[in-house]
């Protein structure tokens, strides 16, 4: 190397700088250099218990050899780090194992030091978590995905003999069956999965997919919600069943409870029909040949598998409401899946039958085959307008029945039965006798989101909102709405009210703020309210006010909507059930053409009994000039008049999603307005 023609000028070899460069007064070389030290994983393979495992860290950079070991946490009993970083053994544990590992290189005089926290999952061996297939029904569009658990995903699909029916198809890639089937009949199939094990695990399976009549549109196994009067009280149901998509209901569980009586663990079975419209009547008994007593109902259900019904009554001598099914998945050991952070909202009657909501959060901590725990929990209530924030409280959680999804929980001196909807999904009924310090209530309880953070910026967007509440003397009150926020706490919003009959629109902005359990307050908004967050734009609204106001606020996505954002069949009914015995609830199935005509066919049932058979036209003209003002304006993106045929207005809605599957959300204009939520 010459160092004068790369203009440096050095006066013989006791430069200092030349030590630097050479390692020798006359040896014209330099050494590498040496980069900075770093660990090389950011993660590391998941161990299968049982099974050796074997895996070596790396480093980056610094100068070997290298010195690794654990200087917090712990990996897996049987599993250890040695010296050289190879993490090897076998464990018999299941779980997550956090450890924070440190590599030493070789560098003299001092040694460069590095440290990288990492995670070592421990799974339970590939096994099909599907053990049959959903009923197909013929002539309408099928979604099925075949699962797997434990091993190391991702997972391959492959079809492995067999042959689909005609119109259905399989990917290869998320195990899912989908399509519209054309014909009827049993179709053997044999599916294989592979995991990402090294080397991979292939587990193979038989089913056979059946192709039935309209009947197995509802097949499997499901829970359910009912909110509504009898003898003008309010009456609280949540349940399971499994329907063999032929007309039959069995294996069902419910309790029903009011504020004079709890009747926990009730059986259910029954029988329902379907059409080809996807509208069915369903009659159950509950208890032993209806011991405890009987259901007369109509529903209806969207191509997308959204269901919701309506019981046949007039909420005095024969009760009525409405509610939903939801399909229900495997029921797993233990609650392992579901740990982390919950909100809940919902709402009832305290024990002078005035009306009561109540929301809050908590922390689900749960092992391998073991009962839960519930920590950290806050909850806020509203009875009647007497309003008790940040109550702090803790409790336990049961394993779910493995047959109905049914356990127990207790907590806020409560004790409640919960049906195990999926992971991430539970309801939760009230099952103490109702008095001062228990009141009636029923909750929906979701697990807060896991990749974002619960903080003012995951209030991005806009939120549709959804709520019912009734005055002091019995007048039902409903909002429906949009939330413009900007993610930095600050929020415009358009309300429409229906209070009695009498229509206002308001416009309010303030400021929101999200604490990191996802309770949230928002200042200058209507009520007062509470909010607690599940995920972006996403969660359950508790007034303090006296109509005691509760609903839901659901993302609206895209934020771009148009008249054509409404079209084709969409079905559903009356959501959040009746607040008080005077309104009138509903199932419709409404046909738009994406042009702003809209027709419906629907049944309602209330104080002067069941209607069927009903049908109405109307136009609609969705707003769209403001969906780009998301967060910096009042925003009515979505927002349209249903306008009947005498161009009177029957309704408001806001389109909430125009795909994935299209939901739209209708406030009644009526004296006794309700909200109604249809879906294809």
């Amino acid at each position: 190397m010459n160092l004068r023609k790369s203009g440096l000028a050095i006066a013989g070899c006791s430069a200092l700088f030349l030590s630097l460069l050479l390692s020798g007064c006359g040896q014209g070389s330099v050494p590498n250099t040496v980069l900075p030290l770093v660990v090389g994983n950011t993660s590391v393979p998941v161990a299968v218990i049982n099974k050796p495992y074997n895996f070596t860290l790396t480093a980056l950079g610094g100068l070997g050899p290298y010195n690794w070991s654990i200087v917090s946490g712990n990996l897996p009993s049987g599993i250890t780090l040695s010296s050289a970083g190879v993490i090897s053994g076998t464990t018999t544990q299941t779980g997550d194992n956090n450890f924070t590992v440190q590599v030493t290189d070789s560098q003299k005089p001092v040694a460069a030091v590095a440290s990288g926290a990492l995670k070592l999952t421990s799974n339970l061996p590939l096994a099909f978590k599907t053990t049959s297939l959903k009923l197909v029904p013929v002539n309408v569009p099928y979604q099925f995905a075949i699962q797997a658990t434990g091993g190391a995903v991702p997972y391959g699909w492959k079809l492995l003999s067999g042959t689909l029916p005609d119109g259905l198809h399989f990917d290869q890639q998320y195990g899912v069956i989908y399509g519209t089937a054309t014909v009827m009949g049993d179709f053997p199939l044999t599916i294989q999965v592979t995991d990402s094990e090294n080397p991979a695990v292939m587990l193979q399976q038989d089913f056979t997919l059946t192709v039935g009549g309209q009947e197995a549109r509802l097949s499997g196994n499901y829970t359910f919600l009912f909110r509504g009067f009898l003898n003008g009280k309010l009456q609280l149901q949540a349940g399971s069943f499994f329907s063999d998509g032929k007309g039959n209901i069995t294996s069902g569980i419910t309790d029903i409870v009011n504020t004079g009586s709890v009747q926990s663990g009730v059986s259910v079975a029954g029988t329902y029909t379907m059409d080809d419209q996807g509208h069915g009547t369903m009659k159950l008994n509950f208890g032993p040949g209806g011991a405890n007593g009987t259901g007369s109902y109509q529903l209806v259900n969207s191509l997308a598998g959204y269901w919701s019904f309506m019981q046949n009554g007039d909420g005095q001598a024969t009760q009525y409401g409405s509610g939903i099914f939801q399909s229900q998945g495997t029921v797993p050991t233990d609650l392992t899946n579901s740990k982390g952070n919950w909100v809940f909202g919902g709402y009832g009657a305290d024990s002078s039958d005035k009306r009561y909501a109540a929301g809050g959060t908590f922390s689900l901590a749960a092992e391998t085959g073991a009962a839960g725990t519930i920590s950290s929990g806050i909850t806020d209530t509203n009875d009647s307008g007497s309003v008790v924030m940040n109550t702090a409280f803790t409790g336990n959680i049961s394993l779910p029945d493995s047959k109905t999804g049914r356990g127990t929980m207790s907590f806020a001196s409560a004790s409640f039965a919960y049906y195990y909807i999926d992971d991430a999904n539970f309801l939760a009924i009230g099952t103490s006798k109702v008095a001062s310090s228990t009141p009636l209530v029923l909750f929906n309880m979701t697990r807060q989101t896991t990749f974002l953070t619960i903080n003012n910026a995951i209030m991005n967007g806009n939120g549709i909102t959804e709520t019912t509440g009734a005055d002091t003397s019995g007048v039902p009150a409903t909002q429906l709405g949009d939330y413009s926020l900007d993610g930095k706490g600050n929020f415009y919003a358009t309300i429409d009210d229906n209070t009695g009959g009498t229509l206002t629109q308001t416009k309010p902005q303030g400021t929101y703020d999200v604490t990191s359990t996802g309770r949230t307050t928002f200042t200058g908004a209507p009520n007062a309210p509470i909010f607690y967050l599940a995920n972006t734009d996403t969660g359950f609204w508790l007034g303090t006010d006296a109509a005691v106001t509760y609903g839901v606020m659901e993302q609206q996505r895209p934020p771009q909507q148009s008249n054509s954002s409404f079209v084709n069949v969409n079905s559903g009914g009356t959501i959040l059930g009746p607040a008080v015995p005077t309104q009138t609830v509903e199932v419709d199935i409404l046909t738009a053409d994406g042009k702003g005509n809209v027709t419906g066919n629907y049944d309602t049932s209330g104080p002067n009994g069941p209607k069927m058979g009903l049908t109405f036209t109307a136009t609609y003209d969705v707003e769209r000039t403001s969906c780009s003002q998301s967060g910096i304006s009042f925003n009515t993106c979505g927002r349209f008049p249903l306008m009947d045929s005498n161009n009177q207005q029957i309704g408001i809605g806001y389109i909430q999603a125009s795909l994935s599957p299209q939901r739209v959300i209708i406030m009644t204009t009526s004296p006794q307005p309700v909200i109604n939520a249809v879906q294809q």
